[in-house]
């Protein structure tokens, strides 16, 4: 019995820093109120315009729930000061931007904290509803530096796996250009979301069997046919795994 107990107690202290350790690797970030907008969230009534076309860029989630309160984020090496997040729901009633400040910030996952007045409204969302955008830059209305993954719930990020939402009426693709090998290039069709309501984005890219570590070079490419033209829009969609 004595060495049962010994054996137990050493598992415990075996156990117990892997345990700290992964309760310590999940930083959290709090916005930074210096760059915030007054009117940083709304929750429109009336379903507004659509907007731009690049909404959102997830991480694969096993939950289907979201927790309004906080999401995650995997922060790569980066130059720029800012990570700025735009939330926005299918539906178009929800939008949010987010400043956060990642100066001095180490790779890794990090908790940002949602502070919203609207958490009996987002609760209704499933993660398919409501997706989160997360740029590095300079400044929010600059160009990204590169963009990253973000979720809800899970802050296990799978490489092999992402999901790409955009706000589009044209057939459209991704196109993963290999940065060992410019030549190589894989192209993925994106799929129509079949939903009624789908103001803010209604379009899916899956990126999935590939090691997107590989691919950070990721294009857009929309083909608008207006006849009896017909031409290519090609957005830059520079995602850090």
């Amino acid at each position: 019995m004595n060495i049962l107990k010994v054996l137990i107690a050493l598992c415990c202290l075996i156990l117990l820093p892997t345990f700290l350790f992964s309760q310590s690797s999940i930083r959290k970030l709090d916005p930074d109120k210096r760059y915030m907008l007054q009117k940083w969230e709304v929750f429109y009534t009336n379903i507004p315009v659509s907007g731009g076309v690049r909404v959102g860029i997830m991480a694969f989630e096993n939950s289907d729930k979201i927790v309004p309160n906080s999401f995650f984020v995997r922060i790569p090496k980066h130059t720029q000061p800012l990570l700025c997040v735009e939330i926005s729901s299918r539906d178009g009633r929800y939008q949010a931007k987010l400043p956060f400040t990642i100066v001095g910030s180490e790779p890794g996952i990090y908790e940002l904290i949602l502070p919203t007045q609207y958490q009996n409204e987002l609760k209704n969302y499933s993660i398919k509803d409501i997706t989160i955008l997360a740029k590095i830059t300079k400044a929010c209305d600059e160009e990204p530096e590169c963009y990253v993954l973000s979720a809800w719930n899970s802050p296990k990020f799978n490489q092999q796996q992402a999901y790409v939402y955009l706000n589009t009426d044209v057939y459209t693709e991704l196109i993963l250009s290999d940065l060992s090998n410019k030549s190589v290039e894989h192209v993925i069709e994106c799929e129509k979301i079949p939903e009624p309501i789908a103001t803010a984005y209604n379009c899916l890219c899956k990126l999935s069997g590939y090691d997107l570590t590989k691919y950070s070079e990721i294009r857009i490419k929309r083909i608008i046919v207006r006849w009896p033209t017909r031409s290519t829009s090609i957005l830059n969609l520079p995602v850090r795994f």
